[in-house]
């Protein structure tokens, strides 16, 4: 159970704590040709370190949390010009799920596409 003083800081959580410069060669744009070579982020009481998805048979240890991440990147910016020339910008902030859709808007039937929530 969290104390007070920690649920405090995780209220008060900043987003720009979490701003930082990312170089465009360090973000992967395809998946390796060799799957299980792929990067594999250690955390070890408080220590980060790099190894390969191959090597987490050697890292894992009986009763440690293995925590998989299956997101996926979206292109959320969306840039759209409208006849008059002024420029609209959407970011996507998550996909709405079609029974929402059928249920708020009374849609029966077959919902086709998707339904993108954007601000």
């Amino acid at each position: 159970m969290k104390t007070e003083e920690q649920l405090k800081e995780l209220r008060d959580i900043k987003i720009e704590s979490y701003t930082y410069d990312l170089v465009d060669e360090m973000i992967a744009k395809f998946p390796l040709a060799e799957r299980e070579m792929s990067k594999l982020l250690i955390y070890d009481e408080g220590q980060i370190c790099e190894k390969h998805f191959t090597d987490t048979r050697n890292v894992l240890q009986e009763g440690q949390l293995l925590i998989f991440n299956n997101t996926k990147v979206i292109h959320a910016r969306l840039f759209f010009k409208k006849s008059t020339g002024a420029v609209m910008k959407c970011f996507v902030l998550s996909l709405v799920l079609q029974l929402i859709i059928r249920r708020v808007f009374r849609v029966s039937g077959n919902v086709s596409g998707y339904v993108w929530l954007v601000i």
